[in-house]
């Protein structure tokens, strides 16, 4: 029995290397959505569309929306792996996002889940190419 609880306590979200986006990294509103589509710049990539503009009245780290629709994805497992996926990238890559502005990700169709890797490259190739990331030189 304890063996099983030192189990599921290694498991927990309290290890150091897993980190949540906080609330205020997070895009959830409808409104929010609405007006990111509507006032944003979209850039379209391999993977991903990318919808951004500055965040009104904020001036601290950017804030993520994901869409991933049915269209792009019918089951919802592989929905939720697109998410968890797509988050990990962003919290990696948090620090380099030029603060203050809101991005929307939404999932384009494809044939079969790309790799980590790739999805990575695509939203680092899109927010170069929009101006939103600070590279080290």
């Amino acid at each position: 029995m304890p063996a099983k609880r030192a189990i599921a306590s290694s498991m927990s979200g309290s290890s150091k290397g897993h980190r949540k986006l906080t609330p205020g990294q997070k895009v959830r509103e409808r409104n929010e959505f609405k007006a990111i589509f509507e006032k944003g710049t979209k850039a379209r990539g391999i993977f991903l569309n990318l919808w951004y503009c500055p965040t009104p009245g904020q001036r601290g780290p950017a804030k993520l929306g994901i869409v991933v629709g049915r269209k792009a994805e019918p089951l919802a497992t592989r929905r939720n792996v697109w998410k968890r996926r797509l988050r990990e990238i962003f919290r990696n890559n948090n620090g380099e996002i030029k603060p203050g502005y809101s991005l929307v990700l939404m999932v384009l169709k494809c044939e079969k889940m790309p790799a980590s890797r790739e999805i990575e490259a695509d939203f680092l190739g899109l927010l170069t190419k929009s101006g939103l990331i600070n590279r080290r030189p």
